[in-house]
């Protein structure tokens, strides 16, 4: 008996570990990005961030200067293949604001890690 209690024991253990550790960690999931947009852009805080279609995150922060626009994203999917080359454009809406995109890189860069900062897709991206 304590052989079998001390195995469920320790099943436990490992099982509230490792659902502690995803919440932590979160697979990126909450991570936050900055990103830059060169021209003044009516982007605002709450819009939807895109990633092949499928919204991947919110626009958290919006800060406006001379030089254009830093955004503060804040991702809700942990399973993004977010690389340090991707750049992010802005899909307007008729209604103004509009989505945010992050158009993938062509090249084989690494990973995107903290501290990167997406830059402005070329005018001739989505």
């Amino acid at each position: 008996m304590p052989l079998r209690l001390l195995l469920i024991l320790v099943i436990a253990g490992a099982v509230v570990v490792g659902a502690a550790a995803w919440a932590v960690m979160g697979r990126g999931a909450g991570a936050t990005v900055a990103a830059v947009l060169r021209e003044p852009s009516d982007v605002r805080e709450g819009a939807p961030v895109l990633l092949h279609g499928a919204q991947v995150g919110t626009v958290h922060h919006v800060e406006r200067s001379d030089s254009g626009v830093l955004l503060t994203i804040r991702l809700e999917r942990g399973d993004l293949p977010l690389r340090a080359d991707d750049r992010v454009a802005l899909r307007p809406s008729e209604h103004g604001g509009g989505a945010l995109l992050i158009v993938p890189s062509a090249a084989a860069s690494r990973r995107w890690r903290p501290g990167d900062v997406l830059q402005p897709a070329p005018a001739s991206a989505p």
